[in-house]
């Protein structure tokens, strides 16, 4: 008969077990599913962060291919004869005061949240570099359709680069 009196005392425990056991169950799914909620919401706040960054440097990249544009046109002009030497200095003037942009800030965004587009922007960089050295007036340089030219071809390549890189960043702004 003892054995009777254990199984009738199991079986008064065995609703506290079930229950107990229930609640560590849902104790556990309730932390996993909160943890995988609060991972959601990082992810989703991470990728907010990330397409506002994008956005900036939208910005950023636009202001810089309008202003190398600028002053590509004001180059060729002066290099056309269509521009004194003082305008050409009045007119670079005028763009570097309107300049709004940062290129450290850009190169900053890239670095930090957009590894995926930092060759391209190396490709801009380069584009800039091969550029830069029309953009150094000589003293004794005479002017030439054919220096302004080469201006315009340079400015284009920078364009297309540009373009690409936009491009890119766009396709990045889909995805997130």
């Amino acid at each position: 008969m003892p054995e009777m009196s254990n199984l009738g005392s199991f079986l008064g425990l065995l609703p506290s077990v079930i229950t107990g056991g229930m609640a560590i169950l849902g104790i556990i799914y309730a932390n996993w599913h909160n943890a995988r909620m609060a991972n959601i919401s990082a992810s989703k706040e991470y990728s907010r962060r990330r397409l506002d960054k994008l956005e900036d440097l939208y910005v950023v990249l636009s202001q810089y291919k309008k202003y190398v544009l600028k002053i590509s046109i004001t180059h060729a002009a002066f290099y056309s004869g269509q521009l004194t030497r003082e305008q050409l200095q009045d007119q670079l003037n005028e763009n570097r005061t309107a300049q709004t942009f940062d290129l450290v800030n850009a190169r900053m965004l890239i670095d930090i949240y957009f590894e995926e587009a930092s060759s391209q922007f190396e490709m801009l960089e380069q584009a800039w570099s091969n550029l830069l050295p029309l953009f150094i007036v000589k003293n004794d340089e005479p002017q030439s359709e054919k220096l302004a030219l080469k201006v315009l071809a340079n400015q284009e390549s920078f364009d297309q680069v540009c373009e690409k890189l936009l491009s890119h960043l766009g396709q990045v702004a889909k995805k997130l």
